[in-house]
């Protein structure tokens, strides 16, 4: 506390992403004290009044400002990346290449989706990043085999994907700017589609390992540097994809020769729940940021296009497109995302108070 006048101040002070922010309070001195009092009602609404200036200063410019679902449109060998309104409403092209764009998956500020492109034909597919408005496209891996369904580590540092480049289907990692890729299942087993815990610290697959004409591929996780790796008590299972809380994980799967549905499980692979029954196919389940809903594909109406329904299997809603082919959601808001004022940016924020007498 610093002597101000006749009264005292206090300093709040908050360094997050290299912005220094400051709010000073005058305190009245009474009476010759110094005497502190500061009505909570006032703290909590300065308190406030900081998170939201700091919110302000950390939003950036390319991070979208509502809730936005990124997704595939198109049919075969011209599908392109385009964004909606978590809502469906105010859909934009984000990708104009003549090729297959695919398999968007937003950086968890926002700023960036990675995607999945056939640049150069034959199935050849490579890692591509962009900024949120479709701008600086650049391909991260850029070799002779296939490399797709890329997924960001929590802390946007990294980016998981899979990939023939050993022979067989391996999960990979690699830095966010394409550099020091590493494999991290090495096993002679097809494995594909990685999704990473929100804490960052498991992943979440699917391998072939034990898989035949009667045995359907399984769901698998493994600790972020590729030990540990144990199979989940699923019968089996697609596209498996971590909830926002780290506690479940939805996926597709087919039972008993039926088309594919949308099921949530524990993260230990225990209480299996059937979201979606439906004769036609209902896959790739994407988590809202609040783990409050899942997006999903599917062709119950027509050609495949985007739904969202509660976590619960409940209010199932199309995203209505027409005609057109829709696919492969992933979600992102900033109301959820680092790149807003967080728990962990508060414990970043502090005041000190220091009475002279």
């Amino acid at each position: 506390m610093e002597k101000h006048g006749t009264g005292c101040r206090i300093l709040f002070s908050s360094y997050i992403l290299y912005h220094e922010s400051s709010l000073w309070l005058d305190v009245l001195n009474m009476n010759q004290k110094w005497v502190l009092r500061v009505n909570i009602i006032f703290y909590m609404a300065s308190l406030a009044l900081l998170i939201g200036i700091v919110s302000l200063i950390n939003v950036d410019a390319q991070s979208p400002q509502k809730a936005q679902i990124a997704y595939t449109n198109g049919i075969q060998e011209t599908r392109e990346i385009y964004v909606m309104d978590a809502d469906g409403t105010n859909r934009r092209r984000l990708t104009e290449n003549d090729v297959d764009d695919v398999c968007p998956s937003w950086s968890p500020n926002g700023q960036k989706i990675a995607f999945a492109s056939n640049h150069e034909g034959n199935n050849n597919w490579e890692i591509y990043v962009m900024d949120s408005d479709g701008k600086n496209q650049i391909n991260l891996t850029n070799n002779s085999v296939s490399d797709s369904h890329p997924s960001w580590s929590p802390d946007g540092q990294k980016i998981f994907f899979d990939t023939s480049r050993d022979g067989n289907g391996e999960i990979y990692i690699m830095d966010a700017d394409g550099s020091n890729p590493y494999n991290l299942t090495n096993s002679p087993e097809w494995e594909q589609y990685p999704s990473v815990s929100p804490d960052g610290q498991k992943i979440v697959f699917l391998s072939d390992e034990g898989a035949d004409d009667q045995t359907p591929d399984q769901i698998y996780v493994m600790d972020i540097n590729g030990n540990n790796r144990h199979k989940l008590p699923i019968e089996s299972g697609y596209y498996p994809s971590w909830s926002p809380d780290g506690r479940k994980i939805a996926f597709s799967a087919s039972r008993n020769g039926s088309a594919l549905d949308v099921y949530v499980t524990d993260a230990d692979g225990n209480n299996v729940r059937k979201l979606t029954n439906d004769p036609a196919h209902d896959d790739y389940p994407a988590w809202s940021p609040d783990g409050q809903r899942i997006a999903f594909q599917s062709n119950r109406d027509g050609p495949y296009q985007i739904y969202i329904m509660d976590t619960n299997g409940e209010n199932i809603i199309r995203l209505e497109n027409g005609n057109a082919w829709e696919r492969y959601p992933d979600w992102f808001d900033p109301a959820y995302s680092p790149a807003g004022f967080s728990t962990d940016k508060l414990m970043k924020t502090w005041a000190w108070i220091k009475q002279d007498k």
